[in-house]
């Protein structure tokens, strides 16, 4: 295989792009694109169910998942509010760990991490597609787009973002004034905002934002 041709070239170091290069790495030739100057960088947390880590085959990163959701609440501007148990069981991830863990998979399995690696455009031709990025022109047999919303190849092929379009994005915050009740373990449901639409009748298919949030240690 030339030194510029991959099986797969996938576009975005986050958990997406990285847990999906990890497992191709395996038995595929990639190349893992990002903007980013560091593989364990993020802003976002997530959590995973507990019988997709212990069921699904994925044992290797139970190392990297820690306490999880307890309860559920919700609190919403319409004036619902409940609490209930967890039936199901839902991991925290140490998501810098993860991440750096996935991308000394994909090295040691001698596929290609590039990094401060910025995506310019694609074509796609008969034999392969080619990505042209700051760092060069690469190949492969398939491109695979883990670079989330603000996607530039979503964009640069025009796919709509119709209303069954799902945008999922977190940071990690503090809360000064205090939780108001809630504890370790609790996961905050459809808290929506009452300040971003003027029409307090607003659906979420018209725009109105929903907040959901869980409480970490």
């Amino acid at each position: 295989m030339e030194k510029d041709h991959y099986d797969v070239i996938i576009v975005g170091a986050g958990p997406a792009g990285l847990s999906v290069g990890s497992e191709l790495s395996r038995e595929k030739k990639i190349l893992l694109i990002d903007k980013k100057e560091a593989v364990e960088q993020t802003s976002r947390s997530w959590l995973v169910p507990k019988i997709a880590v212990e069921d699904g085959n994925a044992h290797d990163i139970k190392q990297f998942t820690h306490g999880g959701v307890r309860r559920f609440t919700t609190n919403t501007y319409a004036g619902a509010v409940e609490t209930w148990d967890a039936k199901m069981e839902y991991l925290y991830v140490n998501e810098h760990e993860i991440l750096k863990y996935w991308g000394k998979t994909i090295i040691y399995n001698k596929s290609d991490i590039m990094l401060g690696c910025y995506y310019h455009d694609s074509m796609v031709t008969k034999d392969c597609v080619t990505v042209n990025t700051s760092q060069g022109e690469f190949k492969a047999k398939l491109l695979i787009d883990g670079s989330g919303y603000s996607s530039p190849i979503r964009q640069q092929y025009t796919i709509p973002n119709h209303k069954l379009w799902w945008s999922v994005s977190g940071c990690i915050a503090e809360m000064p004034n205090g939780l108001k009740g809630m504890k370790k373990g609790d996961y905050m449901l459809w808290g929506t905002f009452t300040d971003t639409n003027a029409d307090l009748d607003a659906s979420m298919e018209n725009g109105r934002p929903i907040l959901e949030y869980e409480i970490l240690d």
